[in-house]
């Protein structure tokens, strides 16, 4: 599970990083955007699956990170919108 404050980063991209704010969007520089909004514009892509390029400090994809959680709760994928955060 991510916790607010986390910094996060576009696997294999130099200055990526953005924070991740309690309410799932990520600080950019001096912005507020959407994880979506982040990576499409680091990114320079028209769309983006966030969850197979977005990485934590440690290098874990978000997508197995979600993986993971889904399996151990019983979750179903897409089950809530944006990225979640512990407080």
């Amino acid at each position: 599970m991510l916790r607010s404050g986390e910094i996060l980063r576009i696997r294999g991209r130099e200055g990526t990083e953005a924070e991740l704010q309690s309410d799932g969007s990520v600080k950019f520089g001096d912005q507020k955007l959407s994880a979506n909004q982040w990576g499409r514009r680091v990114t320079k892509f028209s769309a983006i699956q966030i969850y197979s390029y977005a990485e934590n400090q440690k290098g874990e994809l978000l997508n197995e990170l979600r993986q993971r959680l889904i399996e151990r709760s019983g979750l179903e994928a897409g089950s809530r919108g944006g990225i979640g955060t512990v407080n």
